[in-house]
């Protein structure tokens, strides 16, 4: 299963309708958007679009910032989403990580155990509200007093749920909360990327985690991974070393914890490089050491990975 995040730099409606036809015409599972300010587009909005213009293909955020809105209002939206797509939406929601769109939008960033915590009385609204039920809450963070859910989605009693994160407590909200579990590399405080977090190893340590935590749910639960590049060519490794240059740049998006190398690259399961046929040994290897069985493309490849996609799917 493969999963589109929608990058371009500038969007049209007709780019984005363009996008979402391609990614369902290429056999892409689902069609995301992201929900950070510094994109061309506010999620709901261009997912409600999305899921107009095409059939089968899912629609979902990559992923929600909880802090961002109400979770009454994001019940709302979710729920309406989910009705008029007939069921095609994916929940997709996380407690925040980029410090400095916080800054620039005027939002508190507090500490990493309040912004999980806040995220965990959020889950339990939503599996009230979801429900059709008169919500009643009292949190540290959150209040309601009989609140009725309209509309109800078209997913019963909800759609699914996709927590991501990189950290063991989020991991673990994740484990107990979600169905779809998107183990991503973890955030510096600065909101760059983890060098250290990006390997093989890195994954590992937390697929303990989520299976420490979800005990007998780990077997119905899908897990995901963002990929952070493909690179298609006939020498995986010359592929693996142009990345490392890119990445040592400074304009860099990985903060360097951990001073990676092509091997590390070519190991990591965020990462593909190399022909189709390498790629989907690659995968197919991920799926049997870490169990993941859907990616999610960040939207920094310029690849073309239809033919990726249809030998996967094959």
């Amino acid at each position: 299963m493969f999963s589109i995040n929608q990058g371009l730099d500038h969007v049209t409606r007709d780019d984005l309708i363009t996008a979402a036809r391609a990614a369902e015409s290429k056999g892409y599972a689902t069609f995301t958007v992201a929900d950070h300010f510094n994109t061309p587009m506010a999620p709901f909005t261009a997912l409600a679009i999305a899921a107009e213009a095409t059939t089968t293909l899912r629609v979902a955020p990559y992923v929600l910032d909880n802090d961002f809105r109400h979770p009454s209002i994001t019940a709302r939206e979710v729920a309406t989403i989910d009705e008029l797509s007939g069921g095609r939406f994916d929940f997709g929601i996380g407690a925040g990580w980029k410090k400095p769109e916080y800054l620039e939008a005027g939002f508190t960033f507090d500490r990493p155990g309040v912004r999980i915590s806040r995220l965990v009385e959020a889950l339990q609204i939503f599996d009230q509200l979801f429900r059709g039920q008169p919500a009643s809450f009292h949190g540290e963070h959150y209040h309601l007093e009989g609140l009725v859910l309209r509309p109800l989605s078209a997913d019963r009693p909800r759609p699914p749920i996709m927590i991501g994160g990189g950290s063991p407590r989020i991991l673990g909200v994740a484990a107990t909360w979600a169905d779809i579990v998107s183990v991503a590399v973890k955030a510096t405080p600065e909101g760059r990327i983890d060098s250290g977090d990006s390997t093989a190893e890195g994954l590992e340590e937390k697929m303990r985690w989520v299976r420490d935590v979800a005990g007998d749910r780990f077997d119905r639960l899908t897990i995901n991974a963002p990929l952070m590049d493909v690179m298609i060519g006939p020498d995986a490794r010359a592929l693996a070393r142009r990345k490392l240059d890119e990445l040592r740049s400074p304009d860099s998006f990985l903060a360097w914890t951990k001073e990676l190398t092509e091997d590390d690259l070519l190991a990591s399961p965020y990462f593909f490089f190399g022909t189709v046929a390498d790629i989907v040994e690659h995968a197919t290897a991920s799926r049997e050491r870490f169990g993941i069985s859907s990616y999610s493309i960040l939207g920094r490849t310029t690849a073309d990975l239809g033919p990726v996609v249809e030998a996967l799917r094959s």
